[in-house]
């Protein structure tokens, strides 16, 4: 997508945050527009339908407010109604990644890619997410992946920050260390 069309999804994600923490319904709205992406990422035809140029606008309106209008909140319907009635459906699903990335930093979540030789267990998981966030301050959403490489420990991976404790790279300091010293 070009920037001026992410940037355009980024302003709607933005009016639809502001209308939802006036509601306090900003998780609400948050897992609805999961629930929506979901439902694309199994079956594109609702999106293909939204987005036809060959269906009435009445008939796709009714669809969404017959299958949305009981699961969703109200203010989660009309947004997409709204993007309907723009002609920028579109843009729902980076409307959607958009608000999901505001409304994290609202809570002052970062995601944190995390590099390990092994995966990772969901108690290793945990004790991880806390170390970092009592050395930081910040609350993680950590992203595991395994490369075999590091041979041990882990590489931690945030914003413009790398944290890395692995053992491949303690093993190359070492190296490194050992080559510098003149005998």
């Amino acid at each position: 997508m070009a920037l001026r069309e992410q940037g355009l999804a980024h302003r709607y994600a933005e009016a639809l945050l502001g209308a939802a923490e006036k509601r306090d319904a900003m998780d609400q709205v948050a897992e609805d527009l999961q629930s929506i992406l979901a439902l694309d990422a199994s079956d594109s035809s609702f999106r293909r339908f939204l987005e036809s140029p060959a269906v009435r606008d009445d008939a796709k309106q009714a669809l969404v407010t017959s299958v949305l209008g009981p699961r969703t909140n109200a203010l989660t319907m009309r947004f997409v109604l709204l993007l309907m009635h723009k002609k920028r459906i579109r843009y729902l699903r980076d409307a959607a990644a958009a608000y999901r990335e505001l409304v994290e930093a609202r809570k002052g979540i970062v995601h944190a890619r995390v590099t390990s030789a092994v995966a990772l267990g969901a108690d290793e998981r945990a004790r991880l997410a806390q170390a970092l966030e009592h050395r930081t301050g910040l609350r993680f959403l950590l992203e595991p992946h395994v490369d075999e490489s590091l041979i041990g420990g882990v590489r931690v991976q945030y914003r413009d920050q790398i944290l890395d404790d692995s053992v491949r790279t303690r093993l190359l300091e070492l190296r490194d260390r050992l080559l510098a010293v003149e005998v």
